[in-house]
């Protein structure tokens, strides 16, 4: 599930953002994982998830390394019959950020 490299980061997850927000199925959007203060000596790792990993395929995980505090990660969508809206969450220590994407039809 978490993996954290260093417990002091726990409490320092502050934003999960998605941009474009809204995509035609089949197009790119990025999305962006902000720490308060840069990541500790050894990195640290923040958990990502997709309420439809079909649609939105991501990275089970992202890694900051030391000294970083934005952490950006494509999202490649697939082509879609209706309109679709998904939730993507990043997660540290007990703390949760979300954003959504919606993923239109062609």
């Amino acid at each position: 599930m978490l993996t954290l490299l260093d417990e002091t980061v726990a409490k320092v997850l502050v934003s999960m953002t998605a941009g474009p927000s809204s995509v035609i199925g089949g197009g790119k959007s990025q999305a962006t994982v902000t720490l308060t203060a840069p990541a500790p000596d050894g990195g640290a790792i923040v958990a990502i998830s997709s309420s439809n990993g079909t649609i939105a395929p991501i990275p089970a995980t992202v890694k900051f390394p030391a000294g970083i505090k934005i952490v950006t990660f494509s999202i490649e969508t697939k082509a879609v019959t209706e309109p679709v809206q998904i939730t993507i969450t990043a997660s540290l220590g007990g703390a949760s950020r979300k954003a959504i994407l919606k993923v239109t039809k062609n």
